[in-house]
């Protein structure tokens, strides 16, 4: 019965311009979007990162999606510095 309340409520907030959950509800940092089997996607909108929120027993949970670019960034980033070092090395041989 709470699931089900929990759902309607979710849907409808949803339809009303997006749900906004979390520690930070008053600037609407996260926002929910519908997913197939009954399961939610949500968004945070000042990281961009996504999860996928499962009904577990009594509550939800939320994983983490992969996210291709901030991986991509993050190689980048690290082979960024490694060249700063081999660079930094070859001048001082």
């Amino acid at each position: 019965m709470m699931y089900r309340l929990l759902l309607i409520t979710s849907i409808a907030l949803i339809g009303t311009g997006g749900l906004a959950i979390g520690a930070d509800n008053q600037s609407g940092r996260y926002t929910m979007a519908p997913a197939d089997g009954g399961r939610f996607v949500r968004l945070d909108t000042q990281t961009g990162a996504m999860a996928l929120c499962n009904p577990e027993g009594t509550g939800w949970s939320c994983r983490a999606m992969p996210d291709a670019t901030r991986d991509s960034f993050e190689q980048i980033a690290a082979l960024r510095a490694e060249n700063k070092n081999l660079k930094d090395e070859i001048k001082q041989m």
